[in-house]
């Protein structure tokens, strides 16, 4: 198939609010930028003040929609900024963009946080069979009418 007869089904609009970085109001930073003791523990591992800034941005982002972005500095630097002083408080930030290598293994320590896994066939086929055969079960079976 030629590149020029793909289905486009997002808008690139579209395409720019789901894999891009959420628009947080103060209330929003306050509740997604709260973290429990474990999720602190695991930002404050980062090596470099930026890193860890970068990880807990990344982290109440992926609790908000769980879809890995790669952001630049510029467009997350309110929350960057809010994290820095409020989160993470400490000397300043300059502005900074880390390597998408780096933003991959952050990714990675907030995959293994949150519980995500990679699938596997061998770990995973079978329970994703009974799931499916449950919901197949389910939706075949008879319904009542909603009206007697």
């Amino acid at each position: 198939m030629a590149h020029d007869e793909r289905i486009q089904i997002l808008t690139s609009a579209e395409e720019s609010e789901l894999y891009g970085p959420p628009s947080f109001t103060e209330a929003d930073q306050r509740y997604f930028f709260s973290f429990n003791d474990i999720e602190l523990s695991r930002i404050q591992r980062q090596k470099s003040r930026q890193n860890r800034c970068m990880f807990a941005v990344l982290l109440g982002y992926f609790k908000s929609r769980p879809i890995p972005i790669f952001p630049s500095y510029h467009a997350i630097k309110h929350d960057i900024q809010y994290v820095a002083e409020h989160v993470l408080p400490g000397r300043g930030l300059r502005p900074f963009n880390l390597d998408t290598k780096s933003i991959s293994r952050i990714y990675l320590k907030i995959f293994e946080l949150e519980g995500y896994q990679r699938f596997t066939t061998l770990g995973h086929n079978q329970l994703l069979h009974d799931h499916l055969l449950h919901e197949a079960t389910s939706w075949a079976a008879p319904r009542a009418p909603l009206h007697p």
